[in-house]
């Protein structure tokens, strides 16, 4: 009798583990809780001058996740975290109860992050789905088609490669009907008139002084702040 009491109180248990592993990720309630979570990940050890890599700051993040989440972008909903880099906003959308998201990045190293991230906080394989493409391959013929509820992007700003936000814009468009996707706030016209070529609306939803922390060689000082916003688009 006692070894049969010892078997339920071990499944009980496990079953308790597997619940809270399984439900810890839907239970995220408050935007501050969800910024010091995001804070916690592991970031670019090594980022790549050439892609532009830049860790996006957790309170940034929050602030925009959340902002999504109580729009009803987020949870059950399909999220394509496009050039994801280490992973922030697609995870932090995992965090807010999306069903499903795609993480994708054209650099390998970037992904293997990431990777220890979700195991970091034990997400469940059914919740996402790695892809080492280059954004120009998504939903071109012959290649990897990908549809999704909405896309939330920290793309490249077009520093080093001339017009790789457009790139990423045009691909998310094909993606969701739903994008938010940051960019320098200098890009205001540029942004105003691809979405009206695109017959697609577009919001400033919010500006930050964005932190840029010391994460190449020839970076000078600690953090380099410049003035980014965040944009919402959105087909009628």
């Amino acid at each position: 009798m006692t070894d049969f009491y010892d078997i339920m109180v071990l499944i009980m248990i496990n079953a308790t583990k597997y619940l809270m592993s399984a439900c810890f990720w839907f239970h995220m309630v408050s935007k501050s809780g969800l910024s010091v979570q995001l804070s916690k990940l592991l970031v670019f050890s090594n980022a790549k001058t050439k892609l532009e890599q830049y860790p996006t700051d957790s309170e940034v993040a929050a602030t925009v996740l959340w902002d999504a989440y109580m729009q009803g972008n987020i949870e059950n909903k399909i999220v394509v975290d496009l050039g994801c880099g280490t992973g922030i906003l697609g995870l932090g959308a995992i965090l807010l109860g999306a069903r499903f998201v795609y993480f994708i990045d054209i650099d390998k190293e970037a992904l293997e992050i990431l990777a220890q991230n979700i195991a970091d906080l034990e997400i469940p394989v059914r919740k996402y789905k790695l892809l080492n493409k280059n954004v120009e391959e998504i939903n071109k013929e012959y290649h990897v088609q990908v549809k999704a509820d909405v896309v939330i992007q920290n793309p490249p700003f077009g520093t080093r490669e001339k017009h790789v936000d457009k790139q990423f814009l045009e691909k998310a468009f094909t993606i969701a009907s739903t994008i938010y996707s940051f960019h320098k706030t200098t890009s205001k016209d540029f942004i105003s008139a691809l979405s009206r070529d695109h017959k697609i609306n577009s919001k400033l939803i919010h500006e930050f002084n964005f932190p840029l922390r010391a994460s190449m060689k020839f970076h000078k000082k600690k953090i380099e702040r410049i003035s980014v916003g965040c944009w919402k688009f959105f087909k009628m």
